[in-house]
């Protein structure tokens, strides 16, 4: 089955520009979600506070929603966001300056989705891992950050189950991984990279908790992780 997915970026909406003139509203959503994909690998590389250069800054005219390739017809998918914000734009900033961080923090955790994700996917291109293989980091990435979710229960609000290839036998475990090396190799097609991800998977069913363990492990320790988060 195809995922359909949706990106948050943490940036103020008035920061975004408004859309050129000519803007008919299409976006190649494969291009799009290919530089994403880049900005999170590189997290990993990134040292410290050191600016990420292959950092994504979306505007109207380059976001779109990821709709899995046998559900589309071609790469370009219509992005009508900037209608909205040209139409409502002067009584939005009205009633935006009466509404209290709070209402919006209640009414944004209302939102349910069946399911959002946040990924550090490979590329295509082979990206070497400095003293270390990606097999073997990639493991030990996943067996430090197990550890910090379990030392960090209490932050969370809902359980996280944690990734199948750390219940498994010395032999199952370097066969994942040498199946998660290729990705870093090979051309490897969308289906079968999902199904290589999948035993790398952290699951959350709260997206404050997901989002908390991405901060952390993602952004801060810069571990090659992966997740999922299932709501109701």
């Amino acid at each position: 089955m195809d995922l359909h997915k949706k990106g948050v970026f943490n940036f103020p909406v008035s920061d975004i520009k408004d859309a050129p003139e000519n803007f008919t509203g299409e976006v190649n959503i494969e291009e799009f979600w290919d530089s994403v994909q880049l900005e999170m690998i590189c997290r990993g590389f990134v040292q410290g506070r050191a600016k990420n250069s292959f950092s994504v800054r979306p505007s109207f005219e380059y976001w779109g929603p990821w709709i899995g390739k046998n559900t589309r017809q071609s790469e370009m998918a219509l992005n009508t966001e900037f209608e909205k914000a040209i139409s409502a734009k002067s009584s939005t900033e009205a009633e935006v300056s009466m509404v209290s961080e709070d209402r919006l923090v209640d009414e944004l955790m209302k939102q349910k989705e069946e399911e959002q994700q946040a990924e550090v996917r490979p590329s295509d291109v082979d990206t070497p891992v400095e003293g270390d293989s990606v097999e073997d980091r990639v493991l030990r990435d996943c067996r430090n950050a197990a550890g910090w979710v379990e030392d960090n229960k209490q932050q969370f609000s809902a359980r996280v189950d944690l990734p199948d290839v750390l219940g498994m036998g010395e032999e199952e475990q370097a066969e994942a991984a040498l199946q998660y090396g290729r990705l870093w190799k090979e051309d490897v097609d969308e289906h079968e990279k999902e199904a290589i991800l999948e035993p790398f998977k952290f699951t959350f069913y709260i997206t404050e908790d997901m989002w908390k363990f991405c901060e952390e492990i993602m952004d801060q320790r810069h571990y090659l992780a992966y997740c999922e988060c299932h709501t109701e």
